[in-house]
């Protein structure tokens, strides 16, 4: 059975497994969570909302292989975080690709993909 660790601000935690950062409403983040407690793959998920305070969610970033970004969460988030190499974004009304061409249709999708890449 796997373990999926999700943290909140203001924790953090260090294992040597995946770990993603999901910024987005909750719908989205509890979407995300559930189709990862269906994997038979240890990592772990740091949940952040419009709420979310810059310090954390850059220690976040720092800490996390990839970030799941819905742009309609917040804009000064989304400036923070969307020009970051690991950032994937979906939901965005405004053309990003100039600034980051890693747009996703459905971060669930992009997770199984993303998860495949690691078990091989």
């Amino acid at each position: 059975m796997n373990k999926i660790t999700v943290v909140t601000e203001p924790d953090f935690y260090f294992m040597d497994q995946p770990t993603i950062l999901s910024v987005g409403v909750p719908a989205s983040n509890e979407n995300i969570c559930r189709f990862l407690e269906k994997l038979d793959f240890d990592l772990t998920i740091y949940i952040a909302n419009e709420n979310s305070s810059a310090h954390w969610l850059l220690n976040a970033l720092h800490n996390s292989n990839v970030v799941l970004l819905d742009t309609n969460v917040n804009k000064f988030i989304t400036g923070l975080l969307i020009d970051k190499t690991k950032t994937y974004y979906y939901n965005n009304k405004v053309d990003y690709s100039f600034i980051n061409i890693q747009y996703i249709e459905d971060p669930v999708g992009f997770l199984i993909e993303w998860i495949k890449s690691k078990e091989e």
